[in-house]
């Protein structure tokens, strides 16, 4: 578990990503300045994406939290893919549009975790719903979703 703490799982502004360090530090090694400005997103699956998301909502007691999201129509969207987790839980859900797209099971003092594409429940020009559902064991624990989505601006 290291330092989760899984009662309250706050994620707060992504400020950092092992990609952008990595960036620095070879950049360092070789002598060059990076310039923030000048680092790009590119996927060597979509090479036309101009762009990427990423997006966490996690809940800490019985219940569900929701997210909105609205990709413009005139945009592309290549992937939408989750990482859904749980620690300590009855049952935990993730939807889409009330369509269950990972479910995990029972694991009482325990992970779970899931991830894959949304598979298409995702698609521009709609208002989506994704919901987290939790149910815990004993009454603490946690669960949450981070969302990607890698696409190209209109």
């Amino acid at each position: 578990m290291g330092t989760i703490d899984v009662d309250n799982p706050f994620i707060g502004v992504i400020s950092s990503t092992t990609l952008r360090d990595a960036i620095y530090k070879a950049g360092d090694a070789a002598g060059i300045g990076i310039i923030e400005s000048d680092i790009k997103y590119y996927d060597f699956e979509y090479p036309d994406a101009d762009s990427m998301l990423i997006f966490v909502r996690t809940r800490a007691t019985d219940g569900t939290n929701i997210v909105q999201i609205e990709i413009p129509a005139n945009y592309t969207l290549y992937a939408a893919s989750y990482y859904h987790y749980a620690y300590d839980l009855s049952d935990s859900k993730l939807k889409v549009d009330r369509t269950t797209v990972s479910d995990l099971p029972d694991c009482c003092r325990c992970y779970k975790r899931a991830f894959g594409s949304y598979g298409g429940t995702i698609i521009t020009g709609k208002l989506h719903k994704i919901e987290i559902s939790y149910d815990p064991c004993y009454g603490y624990g946690s669960a949450g979703v981070a969302t990607v989505l890698i696409y190209k601006k209109g």
